[in-house]
């Protein structure tokens, strides 16, 4: 089973013991591990007052979940940016929404080897804070793109959308 059938239609996974329900959340595939890494999410009303801060990792070669349980993490958001960077085996994640705390704009890097978030060290040059941005690895330039997104005092909602582009070596 999994995602490309005969048909090329999707089939539900069943499995046990995966994570809480929840929307907004981020995940990617890490490459070094053949697994995808689940980051955060939020749950229960629509304002964001519920926001998880866990990191599962999902082996789809077994079907099954684990909380990966980190040494040190993100704060709780949705709506985050998250990709794999294969450069450097690690999982970077930017931005999201943090209920009544408003939109970030930190970046995080996951190193799956030690188990730990680390927070890399602003720059006076950052993006501002945002959430629902889209954002993608390109391995043949060894760079992260971050495209657009919402910001604002009330994040997802009452944002101005964003149309620029950075750039992360």
């Amino acid at each position: 089973m999994g995602l490309r059938s005969a048909a090329n239609r999707w089939s539900e996974v069943h499995s046990a013991g995966g994570p809480h329900a929840r929307w907004g959340s981020s995940m990617v595939y890490d490459a070094a591990t053949g697994t995808m890494i689940l980051f955060g999410g939020l749950f229960g009303s629509y304002d964001g007052s519920s926001r998880l801060n866990d990191t599962w990792e999902y082996d789809p070669t077994t079907g099954t979940w684990k909380n990966l349980s980190p040494v040190r993490s993100p704060s709780t958001r949705g709506y985050a940016s998250m990709v794999y960077d294969s450069a450097t085996d690690k999982v970077i994640l930017f931005g999201g929404f943090a209920g009544s705390d408003g939109l970030l704009g930190d970046t995080w890097e996951y190193d799956h080897t030690a188990n730990t978030w680390n927070r890399l060290i602003p720059g006076p040059a950052d993006p501002p804070r945002r959430d629902f941005s889209a954002a993608v690895y390109d391995p043949r330039a060894d760079t992260t793109i971050l495209f657009g997104g919402l910001t604002g005092n009330a994040g997802n909602v009452d944002g101005t959308l964003l149309n620029d582009t950075w750039r992360r070596p």
